[in-house]
């Protein structure tokens, strides 16, 4: 938990910092170069994998413009870790997680969630629902798919869980585990 309140703290004093600029650039084209040094930003920014919930062929969610409209404006981002489970490598092993979510609006509510290290999330994907909080659809894997292809000898462990978004002010956010 530590870690989460670290993380929240970090990425909103990094967007705090963004404030300023928005409030000149209406009527500005000047460029700033101000440099981020947050360790955590920089590890998200540069080295991050980016993902939106897949979105399933029967949805009840009425059509924008230019995207269905989900319930939230959620990302899953991924950090690839290196680890030794592929003996004599040095490959991925696992992914730091973190899952940022957006109402929409103006002055929307945001949030990001450290979801913590897993091998590898299969699958992200939206729970067909007409309810107005957002229902996500995750697997996970204690290593990536290919290295049980690349070492045999590690033993598959596959976790479900089903990520509740709401909104009540304050973003919240419930993780139930549905099976092992």
């Amino acid at each position: 938990m530590p870690l989460l309140l670290k993380s929240l703290f970090i990425i909103s004093i990094f967007f705090s910092c963004l404030i300023p600029w928005v409030s000149v650039a209406d009527n500005s084209a000047e460029l700033q170069s101000q440099y981020i040094q947050t360790p955590l930003v920089v590890e998200i920014l540069n080295n991050s994998e980016r993902r939106e919930p897949d979105i399933p062929s029967n949805h009840q969610w009425p059509k924008g413009k230019h995207r269905v409209m989900t319930p939230y404006l959620v990302k899953l981002y991924s950090i690839p870790v290196e680890g030794s489970c592929i003996p004599e490598t040095h490959m991925i092993c696992s992914h730091k997680y973190y899952l940022a979510v957006s109402d929409y609006g103006e002055a929307p509510l945001q949030g990001v969630f450290y979801l913590g290290t897993v091998g590898e999330i299969t699958q992200f994907k939206w729970v067909n629902t007409a309810r107005t909080d957002g229902i996500i659809d995750v697997k996970a894997l204690n290593y990536p798919e290919y290295a049980f292809k690349m070492n045999p000898k590690l033993s598959k462990i596959s976790k479900h869980y089903r990520i509740e978004i709401k909104m009540e002010g304050v973003i919240k956010l419930n993780i139930m585990k549905i099976s092992r």
